[in-house]
């Protein structure tokens, strides 16, 4: 979504030059008030998205030299399209502590964070297509133990299958 890019262009021409800070770069905030209050516009952004996503994701993986990568796809499982990854790890944490995360990542009001929830597929059926789950609503020193197992998990797999 980088200024001036054609998929940038794109969707300025879609929604309009409002969705734009002062410093011409994507307001994020802006985009996801009209997105969860419009689903016809969170389709087309979606549509026009996910296929450019993919490619570029699958670029980068081809460039790959480390043991193994990790892609931050924040709705990979909504996607449907996540064939090409070997493991999907999940960092899970409660609704009400998504909800109050969110709200003070973004300034976000409760009402937008549980429509920006309701968009994603239910915790659960999420926990049930993980192969590996972090749990995010410990100390950060726990978290940090969780990681370093699976780095290591992850560095032991590497040695059968490719990056």
């Amino acid at each position: 979504m980088q200024k001036d890019t054609p998929l940038f262009n794109k969707i300025v021409k879609h929604f309009g030059n409002h969705i734009l800070n002062e410093t011409g770069e994507l307001d994020r905030s802006e985009l996801r008030l009209i997105i969860f209050n419009a689903p016809e516009e969170k389709k087309w952004l979606e549509e026009s998205l996910h296929p450019a996503i993919k490619t570029e994701i699958q670029s980068q993986i081809l460039q790959c030299t480390s043991a193994y990568a990790v892609l931050v796809v924040p709705l990979l499982l909504e996607s449907g399209t996540y064939n090409f990854v070997n493991r999907v790890l999940v960092i899970d944490v409660t609704e009400t502590l998504q909800i109050e995360r969110i709200k003070q990542r973004d300034g976000s009001n409760e009402e937008l964070v549980k429509k920006i929830i309701a968009a994603q597929i239910p915790r659960q059926q999420r926990l049930l297509l993980a192969d590996d789950i972090i749990d995010n609503s410990g100390p950060i020193s726990l978290i940090r133990h969780q990681v370093e197992n699976l780095h290591a998990k992850y560095l032991q797999e590497s040695k059968t299958e490719a990056c």
